[in-house]
């Protein structure tokens, strides 16, 4: 009964050490694409700049860098403390993106503020 019991604890501890170490491994990406690169994706997440004590993520699509729309793409961002931003990408910064230079955008002003997104492939 006791080797019963140890492994269960044997398979909590390890249960729970993973499910801590799972959150931390997305805060050390912020910054940049949160897909690892080489994986099958179809989209690169971004996050921005922290202002006014948040971030947001927004995504561009696979499909819209290796074939830029014409009017390029404006969307929302994630929301975070109860709101959204808008960001423009025109279709020669999806292109410089694609061919892997770094594009920094501004945000729409929502809330009092806005933050800065740095997009690279």
């Amino acid at each position: 009964m006791k080797a019963e019991e140890m492994s269960r604890r044997q398979i909590v501890v390890q249960v729970g050490s993973f499910l801590i170490l799972l959150p931390a491994s997305g805060w050390l990406s912020c910054g940049g694409t949160s897909t690892p690169a080489g994986t099958d994706q179809t989209a690169l997440t971004f996050t921005s700049s922290t202002d006014a004590g948040h971030n947001h993520t927004y995504q561009i699509m696979m499909s819209e860098l290796s074939n830029p729309p014409t009017a390029g793409i404006n969307r929302q961002t994630s929301v975070a403390a109860g709101h959204t931003h808008a960001v423009a990408i025109t279709q020669a910064e999806l292109q410089s993106i694609q061919s892997g230079q770094t594009v920094t955008k501004v945000s729409t002003t929502s809330s009092g503020h806005s933050h800065t997104f740095q997009f690279r492939e």
